[in-house]
Parts: structure tokens; sequence; C-alpha cells
């Protein structure tokens, strides 16, 4: 309903739906990145802090509601989340996830995409350790299994390590490696070795 105490400005009206439709989507997909994070890290292995440092930096920034603009607006099937651990590229990840902090060039949010997908039908949450497969449309466009072989999990040849239900329609899972590896930035000599990237301090 809308009440009008002057002329009717249907085009300017209409501006203001629309940026209040992309603030309702983009705050949305911001409070499912949170709910991510705070899985991160409260993880009691502390296997993936430098991808939670990064993922909130993207969201600080803008950069990851822009990745995953192309979610659908209505949501009806799982939705999985690929968790790089720090040790995905040995001694380089925290290099590389400032690099990709920094990056304007599109890199980080195509990384985003390469590891955010949607099961290709409806999966039981409840039941997903007992699946032998699911097929995942990634955001990026590429479709992938997540299956078991030689009795472990794997995602695109890439190793899963655990996976945990983040809410009703999400699932975290934590790789021993990257997706879309080729797009990653090469990445700063630092300036001594095992140097933390990113940190609560900065350091």
């Amino acid at each position: 309903m809308r009440w009008h105490f002057r002329p009717v400005t249907e085009s300017v009206w209409r501006q203001r739906e629309i940026g209040a439709d992309l603030f309702t989507r983009r705050a949305a997909f911001e409070r499912e990145a949170l709910r991510v994070i705070e899985r991160i890290f409260d993880d009691k292995t502390g296997r993936a802090q430098q991808t939670g440092r990064l993922l909130a930096l993207l969201v600080v920034s803008g950069k990851l509601a822009r990745a995953v603009r192309g979610m659908p607006r209505l949501q009806t099937r799982a939705i999985f989340v690929f968790v790089p651990e720090d040790g995905a590229r040995g001694n380089e990840w925290p290099a590389i996830c400032a690099a990709l902090a920094n990056a304007g060039d599109g890199r980080a949010e195509r990384l985003v995409r390469d590891h955010v997908a949607i099961a290709t039908e409806a999966v039981d949450l409840d039941r997903i350790h007992k699946r032998e497969a699911v097929d995942l449309d990634f955001l990026s466009g590429v479709r992938r299994s997540l299956g078991r072989l030689r009795r472990r999990v794997t995602i695109g040849g890439v190793a899963v390590s655990k996976m945990e239900r983040a809410s009703t329609m999400m699932v975290v899972c934590y790789i021993r490696g990257i997706l879309g590896a080729e797009e990653l930035p090469s990445p700063p000599v630092l300036s001594r070795p095992n140097a933390v990237a990113l940190s609560p301090q900065g350091a």
C-alpha cells in the first residue's frame, strides 16, 4: 500500500523499491555468511582461521554480497559452503588470503563462487553422512559430485575433513585443498617464515 500526498512519481518510487530489495537480499546473504564465520571460529581445532578472517573482510567490503548475487531468491535446496583449511596450500595460504582481501580484480569473488554450491535435488541433511554422493551446482557454473572415494569424502578430488550444519538449509564442509585454484594470486614474499598474513591484530 502506498499513500501519496503529491503527484505520483512511479520512476522515483521504483528506484526506492529496487534499492530496498537489494539491501534486504544483501542483509540475508551476510547473515548466512556470519553463520559460516561463527562456525569456523567455534571449531575447536582452529583448522580454518585464515579463511574465516578472509570471509569476514569480504563481508565488510561488500565483495561477498557481489559474489553470491546469483543465488536463487527462494532457496528450496541445500547450500554447501566449502571452507579451505589453513594448510590448503602449505605456508602460502595466509599470504594468498591477504592478497585476495586486497585484490580489486574480481578474483576473490570468483573464488567464493568456486566454493559455494546448491544441491541439484532435495537432500536430507540429517542423513547426509549416509549418502554415497550428492551432485552440486556451484555458483561458478561448475557441477561437481560430493561423494566417497576409498572411504573418504571428496569434492573435485579434494578431501573433505569435516561436515556440519550451519542452519536448516546450509552445510559447512572443511576441505584440505582449494577448488578453482588456478584463479589464486601469487602470494607476496613474507617478511618472515610462517608469518600470519591476516590476524585480529593485523600482524
